[in-house]
C-alpha cells in the first residue's frame, strides 16, 4: 500500500489534488482515488505528467502518441482521428467483452502537462465544464455537504455517466475506501496553505 510518507509521487498526488480541491472545489479524496485507478497509483502515464488518460488534438496542445487499450463497439472506430483508427488492432480475436464490446490496442494522442498540479486542474475541469456528460453529477455532488459519502457519491455517479472507468466503479470504489487516501488528504492539507 502507498504512504504518504514514504512515496514521493504518492506524496505529490495528495498535494495536487489538495490544491486543485482549493482553486476549483473538485474533491481531493475523488480526485485521488481517479489518479490511484486510472495510473495504478502513479505507474502508468499516457504523456507528460498525463495519469488521468486526458485525450487531446496535437494540432491544438501539446500531445504524445501512446498505446493504449479501448474496450469499444467497432463502429466506434470511427469517432477517432484517422491517424489513431490506423494504428487498432483488435485483442479480443471475435470473443465479446462481457458488455458485448471489443477490446482493441492503438495509439492515441494524449495531453501533456507541465506539472502533476496542472493534470490534477485539468481533471477537474473536464468534470466541471463537460457541457451535459458530467453536468448531473458535477451538480448532485455540489448540492451534498461535502466530505466522504459526497465524493463518493461523486465517483458513482461519473462511472454511471461513463467516465473512462466506467465500469471499474468497484475498483475505485475500493480505492475510496482505502486509509491511504484519507490520511494522504489530511497530511497535504496540513502542508497546503489555504489561499
Amino acid at each position: 500500500m502507498k504512504e504518504y510518507e514514504s512515496d514521493e509521487l504518492f506524496r505529490d498526488a495528495a498535494r495536487a489534488a489538495v490544491a486543485c480541491e482549493l482553486a476549483t472545489g473538485f474533491p481531493a479524496d475523488a480526485a485521488l482515488a481517479i489518479w490511484a485507478s486510472e495510473s495504478a497509483w502513479g505507474q502508468n502515464q499516457t504523456g507528460s505528467f498525463n495519469f488521468f488518460g486526458i485525450t487531446g488534438v496535437p494540432e491544438n496542445v501539446s500531445c504524445s502518441k501512446c498505446q493504449t487499450t479501448e474496450d469499444i463497439f467497432p463502429w466506434d472506430l470511427r469517432r477517432f482521428r484517422p491517424d489513431e483508427q490506423n494504428t487498432a488492432v483488435c485483442l479480443t480475436s471475435g470473443t465479446l467483452l462481457p458488455d458485448r464490446k471489443y477490446r482493441y490496442s492503438m495509439r492515441r494522442w494524449f495531453r501533456n502537462f507541465q506539472s502533476i498540479d496542472d493534470a490534477f486542474c485539468e481533471l477537474a475541469r473536464f468534470v466541471i465544464d463537460s457541457p451535459q456528460r458530467y453536468v448531473a453529477a458535477w451538480t448532485r455532488y455540489t448540492a451534498q455537504r461535502p466530505g466522504p459519502a459526497a465524493s463518493q457519491q461523486l465517483l458513482a455517479d461519473l462511472a454511471t455517466a461513463g467516465y473512462a472507468t466506467g465500469s471499474e466503479l468497484a475498483t475505485e470504489d475500493a480505492i475510496e475506501k482505502q486509509a491511504n487516501i484519507a490520511h494522504a488528504i489530511e497530511m497535504a492539507r496540513k502542508e497546503t496553505p489555504a489561499k
